[in-house]
């Protein structure tokens, strides 16, 4: 368990950091940081519903 929340924190923060990384205004750039964003929330939403289930 406590490697599946070290991966999940790992993948947060590289996706934050791409996240950060990202810029320009076109709509391609939108969705790619909206992609980003999305992943964000499923790997958080996965390390909550992990560590509640402890």
């Amino acid at each position: 368990m406590k490697r599946t929340l070290l991966a999940l924190d790992q993948i947060k923060e590289r996706l934050e950091n791409e996240l950060d990384a990202a810029t320009g205004n076109g709509e391609r750039q939108s969705g790619y940081r909206s992609g980003i964003s999305e992943a964000l929330v499923q790997v958080m939403d996965t390390r909550n519903s992990l560590t509640a289930q402890r």
